[in-house]
Order: C-alpha cells, then structure tokens, then sequence
C-alpha cells in the first residue's frame, strides 16, 4: 500500500505509451489509495488499529488527502519530525476533507480510539458539519490551526499584512469559527528545479523551520499548562482600547 502512488504513476504512463501506439506491459499491484488512513515517511499509508499503544504524550495531526496524492507532503513531514525530536507520538491521519462523506465520520472514530494529547490541523476553513459540530472536536484537547500557504515566502516576508486575503480567509478566520487555536504558518509555495525534458518548474510547499519550530513550542507551552496544578497557573486578561477612547476599555473589534 505504501506504493500505492508510485503503482498508480507507471500504470498511468503505461496507459499514455499505449495511446501512443508503444508497448507497455501490464503494471501489477494496488493503483489507488484509500479516501481515509493513516500515514507516515517511513511506513506509508496504514491503518490506524495498527497504531501502538501511546507510550508518550501524543499529537495527531491532520491534512488533506490531496497532498498525499501529489507527493507534496514536505510541511507535514517537517512537523512529525520535530514533534518526534521532542518526544511526542504523533499520528498523521489524512482525509478529503472534514466534511467529506464518510471523512467526518472515520476521523471521529480515530481521534477517538488515538487519545491525542493535543491536535495540530493543516486542513482549510472550517470543519463544523449540520449539527454544528467538527470530527474534531471528539478529542476534547486544544487544536492547533497550521497555514500551509498558496503563496511564496518572499510575497509572505514582504508584506505588512502577512498572509494573502485568501490565505488568511481560509487558514484563519474560518478556522476560528471553530475555537481552533492558530498556530501560524508552516510553509510555503515554490517553484523547484526546471525540468529541461518537462519544460516545467513544479511548484510545491516547502517547509519554513522556524515557524515549525514555533508552532511546536506553542503546543509544548499549552500541554505544560495543561500538565501543572490549577493553584499555579497565571491567568492574563487582555483587553482592548479600540478605537482608542479611554472610556472604551472592553470595546474588541475586528480580527487580528
């Protein structure tokens, strides 16, 4: 199964060399890849009753199934790695969508058999179904909303607003219809290396370390909290002067 998209490839291109009028023999092996799994680099696509009992705290994280199929996977990996560098368990589950039939569903049946400690989301805008609810709110932990923008790091860097309109819209705002906690950005769109036989520069997320590495201690700081007696915790409150006005404490408006 974990060649599930390198079998689905060469039958494609034997299929093209037909068309054309060459031979290509018959490609053996499973040429499609379930809506649903479990995935990680090493295993490839699995199945989640195969997951070992947690022996360390863990951390599911979720992504669209279209990344798996385009081989464009970069960020996630980043993320499991140094989730695992910092002694997490992390289970990657992958779906078409959140609201995807069936998705919601499976995913409400996983993260509930998974026990996550916390739960790190790199799909797009919101995940709330008919009754209001989202599959991922079955785990009853904080959930960290991931951008994995459309646009480049430079566009990104050079601008005072940061993310894009649409990049914010779906990464930011709808998500925290959902109470999802924003963990930031983790990577962006690039072109790789011209293919001179293709003609073709293939754009694809490229992972930004430190933002990783950002969102990683902010998931640490929330589950250190989580960890430590009530009777210590420091409570903040924060409030706004908006639009200015001493008078107006209290008065929050808009979306940071």
């Amino acid at each position: 199964q974990a060649d599930a998209m390198e079998i689905a490839a060469q039958a494609a291109l034997a299929q093209m060399a037909l068309a054309a009028g060459l031979y290509a023999g018959p490609v053996p092996g499973s040429k499609s890849l379930p809506d649903m799994g479990a995935w990680s680099p090493a295993r490839g696509v699995y199945d989640i009753v195969d997951v070992p009992q947690k022996s360390a705290p863990r951390i599911v994280l979720t992504f669209y199934r279209s990344y798996l199929v385009a081989a464009d996977t970069a960020p996630i990996e980043s993320l499991m790695s140094r989730f695992h560098a910092q002694g997490y368990d992390v289970v990657a589950l992958y779906a078409p969508s959140l609201k995807a039939p069936k998705a919601a569903d499976w995913l409400r049946e996983a993260i509930g058999a998974l026990k996550p400690d916390a739960i790190v989301n790199a799909t797009s805008f919101s995940g709330r179904g008919g009754d209001g609810t989202s599959p991922l709110d079955v785990g009853n932990v904080p959930v960290f909303q991931v951008a994995l923008s459309t646009a480049r790091r430079k566009d990104w860097s050079l601008s005072e607003r940061g993310l894009s309109p649409s990049d914010l819209a779906m990464h930011v705002v709808l998500p925290e219809v959902d109470g999802r906690i924003m963990g930031g950005v983790v990577s962006f769109k690039e072109p790789g290396k011209r293919d001179p036989h293709l003609e073709y520069s293939r754009f694809g997320h490229v992972a930004e370390a430190e933002r990783i590495d950002a969102v990683v201690a902010r998931v640490n700081g929330w589950l250190r909290v989580a960890r430590s007696p009530i009777a210590q915790r420091r409570i903040a409150l924060v409030l706004s002067t908006y639009p200015g006005k001493d008078w107006n404490l209290g008065h929050a408006v808009g979306l940071d």
